[in-house]
Order: structure tokens, then sequence, then C-alpha cells
């Protein structure tokens, strides 16, 4: 990474704007998100960073929409365009999200602390959705 680019990089972790920081180096590098958010934490941590050529696992705009609803405070949201764009399991989800939300200093943790019933709320609207697509069907 350039100096500029690493410069930028820690003017907006400077600013607050760690979501945006992460943003960036993900577009610049095509890395994960996860791996952009690693890169972000270790320039916040004034370390040397190195990052080679990567490949998303994940699509740019699930990316951008997960970003966007924890930005917007949307935990169970976020959630949900995780499970959906990497399969994984929904205690993996949440876990990668609020660990997500934890690690950029935004949104809001307590949005699922809610524990057991948070779970349910989501696999019950996971699990209602089929049942009225067909339904809604019928009509």
């Amino acid at each position: 990474m350039t100096d500029d680019f690493l410069e930028r990089v820690r003017q907006l972790v400077t600013e607050g704007k760690k979501v945006a920081a992460v943003r960036l180096v993900r577009e610049r590098q095509r890395c994960t998100l996860r791996e952009a958010l690693d890169v972000v934490d270790s320039i916040e941590c004034g370390e040397q960073v190195e990052l080679g050529e990567q490949v998303n696992t994940l699509d740019d705009d699930e990316m951008d929409r997960v970003l966007d609803a924890i930005e917007q405070g949307r935990t169970l949201a976020a959630i949900k365009l995780y499970r959906e764009a990497t399969g994984r399991d929904l205690r993996e989800s949440k876990e990668f999200v609020e660990n997500l939300i934890r690690r950029m200093g935004s949104g809001s943790p307590k949005s699922t602390s809610g524990g057991c019933f948070g779970l349910l709320m989501i696999a019950a609207s996971l699990a209602a959705a089929p049942i009225l697509v067909f339904c809604w069907g019928l009509r």
C-alpha cells in the first residue's frame, strides 16, 4: 500500500470514520470484509501493514449492504445479509456481525443482546418466508 493510501486510511480512522476506512481498504485491496477490518485495526494500532492480492469471498454489493446496515444500526438486517451472502449458520452470522460492530465501534451491540429471543425472531422470519411466498402465489 502506498503512503498516501495509508495516510488516508489513518485520517478516516482519526475522524471516527472507521466504516469508511474499511470500505476504502476493501475496495483498494479487493479483500474480504474481515481482512479489511484487520488491516484497519492494524493501521489504527500503528502496526506495519502489508497485504497481497486477495479474492473476495463476498460480493461487493453484499459487503456494502452489511456495512450500510451496521452504519444504520440495523443489526438484524446485517446478520441476515451476511448469512445469505456466506451461507453461514445463524449463530456464526450473529457472532460475526456483533464482533464487527465491536471492532468498528459503530452501531449498538445492544440491538442483538436479546440473546435467544433475537435468534428466535430471525429464525422464525427466515422460516416463515417460504410459506408466505407460497401463500402469496396462490392468490
